[in-house]
């Protein structure tokens, strides 16, 4: 139970308050990405009990979005890949995949 409770609206908090700054200001602070990440870790080693290759294999879809900001000069924003591999820490690979085709689809 607690480990969906961390899977589910742990993540939709940390969006919900990046969302409004984000909105607001035009940027996301790297304190709050570093509060959020080392919050999201503790969670992920010591609450769901997460295995390093699994929480490699969930950090990947950010990290390819970091990377895709730097090749296309920041077409997608550092701070949308830094969200996601945040997002990595805390969420199975296949639910974190799920959530960014679903938000592609109903956002094109």
């Amino acid at each position: 139970m607690i480990q969906k409770i961390t899977e589910i609206a742990v993540p939709v908090l940390f969006l919900g308050i990046g969302s409004i700054r984000d909105i607001r200001t035009g940027r996301i602070r790297v304190r709050w990405l570093l509060f959020a990440a080392m919050i999201f870790g503790i969670l992920a080693l010591v609450v769901q009990q997460r295995d390093a290759a699994g929480l490699m294999l969930s950090l990947l879809p950010g990290s390819c979005l970091l990377l895709l900001g730097f090749i296309t000069r920041e077409q997608i924003g550092y701070g949308d890949g830094a969200a996601v591999l945040i997002l990595g820490l805390v969420m199975q690979a296949e639910l974190l995949l799920r959530l960014l085709l679903t938000a592609s689809l109903l956002l094109s």
